[in-house]
């Protein structure tokens, strides 16, 4: 826990002139890259706010940017909504690759959009990848990424893949993905598993919906072999209050309106609240 809030702190950190200088590399060394940046151009940012705007895209590959950045874009007057769907287009784009515009990249900006189009894509994209047999570890971990990223979309289609995906009964006879990963033994095989069913809760628990604070707080429509349920219901209550990087935002300190809707939240579904200080120990700075 403490490592992946190292992880986001770094990553929260605002960019300095030699990570631009280093960034500004890797976009005029990669064709594709080039071409997406200079798309932004041509859309109305100068050539440093697109460098930045790819460093930000290309930045998003273990999970959804911060909101705040989709509204940093919007104060710029950049419609990036527009822009996210005329990358989707590009021939070529691949799925993932190290500092490469992809459609992970892609995907996981479009989880924290408002566009509906976007999501429907989203949604579409999840499917179409279920279908599927995963040959990698690396394909394990980008649908876990996405399972989770999933439920930022906090639409019920979306919801009822996760719910359906964390069930016993949708492995049970024909698995809604199939693990084929050369050597991997049956028992690793389980774990993978489990472990992809775990995310697709992570995912239902940052949608912080009504439907997931009940299913976390009750049981409800939950596998029993996916408890504990309290750490669940504890992110969807802080989600459903619009919190998201809960570490963070503990050491800055809760505005009084947001922590009084986070304890009624907690209050409502007779859950007990941890308490600040159970999250401010865990912070590192």
């Amino acid at each position: 826990m403490m490592i992946y809030a190292l992880c986001l702190a770094i990553l929260a950190a605002p960019y300095t002139e030699y990570s631009r200088g280093l960034s500004a590399e890797w976009i005029e060394g990669c064709e594709l890259n080039r071409h997406v940046r200079d798309m932004a151009i041509a859309a109305g940012l100068d050539r440093t706010d697109a460098n930045i705007l790819m460093i930000d895209l290309v930045g998003a590959k273990f999970g959804p940017p911060d909101r705040g950045k989709i509204d940093h874009w919007k104060k710029k007057g950049f419609d990036l909504y527009a822009f996210l769907r005329k990358i989707r287009e590009l021939e070529g784009l691949p799925f993932s690759e190290k500092h490469k515009i992809s459609q992970l990249n892609l995907l996981l900006w479009m989880s924290v959009s408002e566009d509906q189009e976007l999501h429907e894509w989203f949604i579409q994209i999840i499917e179409a990848r279920m279908k599927e047999p995963i040959k990698t570890e690396e394909d394990i971990g980008h649908m876990s990424t996405l399972l989770i990223a999933l439920g930022y979309l906090r639409r019920d289609r979306a919801l009822d893949i996760l719910f359906w995906f964390q069930s016993q009964e949708a492995w049970a006879n024909d698995p809604p993905i199939r693990i084929e990963i050369d050597g991997m033994t049956p028992e690793c095989r389980q774990v993978e598993e489990i472990c992809l069913r775990q995310s697709a809760c992570s995912g239902i628990a940052r949608s912080g919906t009504d439907r997931a604070l009940h299913a976390f707080a009750t049981g409800d429509g939950l596998a029993e072999d996916m408890g504990p349920l309290d750490s669940y219901f504890r992110t969807a209550a802080h989600a459903h209050c619009g919190i998201y990087g809960i570490f963070t935002a503990y050491r800055k300190g809760l505005e009084p309106e947001v922590k009084a809707a986070l304890m009624a939240v907690f209050e409502k579904y007779g859950m007990e609240y941890p308490g600040e200080e159970r999250y401010r120990s865990s912070v590192l700075f």
